[in-house]
């Protein structure tokens, strides 16, 4: 039950939110897989989602 209310407060799948920063940030699988702390708890994964966010609409506003 846990897990299933931590997936509800963001807003991206998981599995999007990896793609996206091993995309940008080029981790290794390993990298990614310290990020958890259980199966249920993947709240490391999402803070560098959300800063890879802001950081690209940084990047698209001084244009």
């Amino acid at each position: 039950m846990l897990g299933f209310l931590s997936r509800c407060l963001f807003d991206v799948p998981i599995d999007a939110a990896i793609k996206s920063i091993v995309q940008e940030y080029h981790w290794a699988p390993s990298t990614i897989d310290e990020m958890y702390l259980d199966d249920a708890d993947h709240h490391g994964i999402y803070y560098w989602y959300y800063h890879l966010e802001k950081v690209i609409e940084e990047m698209k506003n001084k244009k």
